[in-house]
């Protein structure tokens, strides 16, 4: 199988990378041709290297618009690929354009939010992307549903994979003697950030030796370093910014307990949380809610808390670092959610009829 997946911008602002570095590299390891058109700037060069062995880079200067679209036709138009993956339904990756694809090659795009939640005018370009598109990989079971609710009420035949993110296989440091409660995330207050320093305000006295590492950098950091400030907090609360990929082990691995956390809506409940499975391979707790994807990744693993709740967050993390020298994931969730395991089953369906 031959398969070129579309990206846009730098792997920092755009996390589905992880999708085609990822799975693209599995994929590459089980015999196929796996090709990737991203922007040619140093941060991208060297993420590529660093996590897509195997694959081809197809280097897009960048530019306008127009010209990025036609400098991935024109790859397309070289390579005859199979399959054309697009990490986002855009003019950049091809929107309206597939009618210049070779006949053989089919456009497959995937959808990892439900933009039309708040986003009305995006219910015009989710049914757009229903109707170009050959096949549909969702990153949610709601997404999933959505999907399938739409094409069956206009009698559509769309191939829909449920298909979520996953985690590299490789050597990783866990410490024995764990000390800190891990999230990383874009900061802002949407992805929880105050409500973790909240929560982990409240156990500080309870546990002096434990601290809490907050990766990432967003909108509210600024604002997120006064408030450590104001509470003297300095010296347990750690704000990192932002940490390259190879240098995150150093953080993972000393880690009691992770947190990811999520909000009960509905944009919430379509997207699948990518780091998630960044902490399944550490063998930790991981603190989260029970609504959207954690629930079919974590199952009765996963110490789950009423959203937006700092207090039900901190009785969360007490349990998870009470519990955290004696668990362990069964081998199931360990090895049911890395990028090769994604892979077979991607590969599988793709070259099903």
């Amino acid at each position: 199988m031959k398969i070129l997946f579309l990206t846009i911008s730098t792997f920092s602002n755009f996390p589905s990378y992880k999708r085609a570095t990822g799975e693209g590299a599995a994929l590459a390891s089980r015999g196929n041709e796996v090709y990737i058109a991203l922007e040619d700037v140093p941060e991208n060069r060297r993420r590529f290297e660093f996590e897509a062995k195997g694959c081809v880079p197809i280097w897009i200067r960048k530019g306008n618009v127009i010209a990025e679209a036609f400098q991935k036709l024109r790859a397309i138009r070289r390579i005859r690929p199979d399959f054309v993956y697009s990490l986002s339904y855009s003019f950049r990756n091809l929107k309206y354009f597939s009618f210049l694809f070779p006949r053989q090659t089919k456009y497959t795009c995937e959808v990892c939010e439900l933009f039309s939640a708040y986003r009305f005018m995006w219910i015009f370009r989710e049914w757009l992307l229903l109707l170009e598109c050959d096949r549909i990989v969702a990153a949610s079971k709601l997404l999933r549903d959505v999907f399938e609710m739409r094409a069956g009420g206009v009698h559509i035949k769309r191939p829909i994979l449920y298909h979520p993110y996953a985690y590299p296989v490789r050597n990783r440091k866990i410490e024995q003697f764990a000390s800190s409660i891990v999230f990383m995330a874009y900061m802002s207050r949407g992805y929880g950030c105050f409500t973790i320093m909240e929560a982990f305000k409240m156990i500080t006295d309870e546990y002096p030796d434990v601290t809490l590492e907050m990766i990432g950098r967003g909108p509210e950091f600024q604002e997120m370093t006064k408030w450590v400030q104001s509470e003297n907090l300095g010296q347990r609360i750690h704000l990192r910014g932002y940490v390259e990929e190879e240098d995150i082990d150093s953080y993972f691995s000393k880690a009691i307990c992770f947190v990811s956390p999520l909000r009960n809506a509905i944009t919430e409940r379509a997207r699948c949380p990518s780091k998630l499975f960044y902490y399944i391979p550490y063998n930790r707790p991981i603190v989260t809610c029970n609504i959207g994807n954690p629930p079919d990744i974590l199952g009765a693993h996963g110490y789950y808390y009423e959203p937006e709740s700092a207090v039900d967050m901190s009785r969360a993390m007490r349990q998870a670092i009470h519990d955290s020298k004696t668990f362990s994931y069964p081998l199931s969730v360990v090895e049911g959610n890395t990028w090769d395991a994604r892979a077979a089953e991607l590969e599988a369906w793709l070259c099903s009829e």
